[in-house]
């Protein structure tokens, strides 16, 4: 069998693997973009995987690209969080072999508190927003979830000590994230630069408010393609900018096209809740240079100063608006880091990403005995 990176991979057994998310696409975010190409690429390896995530009010099942996704009641949101249920009711009767929770998502641990499976792995893409009152419950769940689990996936080993995970350490298994090339191909190697791009949701520590002051003293086009509860104030401050343009939201054609035609990414986001940064990555994977804030997460192991873009101090508007003239004035130097940042980005090879985990899904069941009410483990045909 060919495997990613065009080696040849040993067959394993198939799973039977139930991935939790708090969404699917077309509802795009950081973890919903890992979800939807992790349950791809296991299935592309044979695996019989089943997505359960939030929906509307009435139970929706699709099978997208051979992943079977469960969009699960959802009656409103709780200080923003979706208030889903049926879990409970779906696991018992999928009978998983694997559970892989993405988190943080604290209904959804809070309504799986019974242990549905004889593996259960969480995967923690960061802290929960601390003004959030139910940061509390979500804590409280998580730690007793981790204390179940078989393993903890981190996508940085920073994190193990921003989310505070060191009484877990031996059960962490550190996997970055990867991002599989797609569209991109379809548009030309050729880009056209016209503005600087800002992508992602609209809330505090993205630090957009940052960006909207660097840019008020140069005449450089600025796009900011995203949506959130920040818009609103966002655009009264940038209301006499006329070089600032807000998007909204983007599909996803819309967005390789923006980035194909940016001077540089700009990733000024001010916290440790920013922990890795896959629009980094999309950058990366088309040749586009990042600026970004120097956070002690994942996104500088990520963007690395003068190699692959330019690092600054966070929250600090004279240093960005430095840097963002700095990359407008040199076209050399934005095309030598730009390429630097494609070859960067073979790092994150989407590939590996899946192998790892699939790896780490096997050796955790091999450890356990499934009882006779547990499908068992079947070889993989040929």
């Amino acid at each position: 069998m060919i495997g990613y990176g065009g080696c040849i991979t040993q067959r394993g057994l198939e799973m039977r693997i139930v991935i939790v998310g708090k969404y699917y696409p077309p509802i795009y975010g950081g973890i919903e973009t890992v979800v939807k190409g992790l349950a791809e690429g296991l299935v592309e390896r044979g695996h019989e995987v089943h997505c359960l995530v939030s929906g509307d009010k009435k139970f929706v099942k699709e099978n997208i690209n051979g992943v079977n996704v469960y969009k699960l009641p959802t009656y409103g949101k709780v200080f923003s969080q979706p208030l889903t249920t049926g879990y409970r009711t779906l696991l018992q009767q999928l009978k998983p072999e694997i559970i892989n929770f993405h988190v943080p998502n604290p209904l959804a641990l809070a309504f799986c508190a019974q242990k549905m499976a004889p593996v259960e792995i969480v995967t923690c893409h960061g802290p929960i927003d601390k003004a959030l009152p139910l940061k509390w419950a979500h804590d409280y769940f998580l730690d007793f979830f981790l204390k179940r689990a078989n393993k903890v996936i981190l996508s940085s080993q920073r994190l193990i000590s921003i989310l505070k995970m060191e009484k877990f350490y031996s059960k962490i298994k550190v996997i970055p994230f990867g991002l599989r090339p797609c569209v991109q191909g379809h548009l030309g190697d050729e880009r056209f630069e016209k503005h600087f791009l800002f992508l992602g949701r609209l809330v505090k520590y993205k630090g957009v408010s940052s960006l909207i002051k660097a840019s008020m003293k140069l005449p450089v086009p600025v796009v900011v393609a995203g949506e959130g509860p920040e818009r609103r104030a966002l655009e009264i401050k940038a209301k006499d900018n006329p070089f600032i343009q807000f998007t909204g939201s983007v599909s996803e054609v819309q967005k390789w096209e923006l980035l194909r035609q940016s001077y540089a990414l700009v990733f000024p986001s001010i916290s440790v809740s920013e922990t890795f940064g896959l629009s980094i990555l999309e950058a990366f994977s088309v040749g586009v240079p990042v600026v970004s804030s120097n956070i002690p997460t994942g996104v500088t192991e990520i963007n690395q100063h003068m190699k692959t873009g330019l690092c600054v101090t966070p929250g600090d508007v004279e240093e960005l608006r430095k840097a963002l003239w700095n990359l407008y004035v040199n076209r050399s130097l934005r095309k030598k880091l730009g390429q630097q940042a494609q070859q960067n980005f073979l790092r994150f090879d989407y590939g590996r990403m899946v192998l790892s985990y699939e790896s780490l899904f096997q050796e955790e069941l091999k450890k356990v005995s499934p009882s006779p009410s547990w499908r068992g483990m079947r070889p993989r045909g040929y």
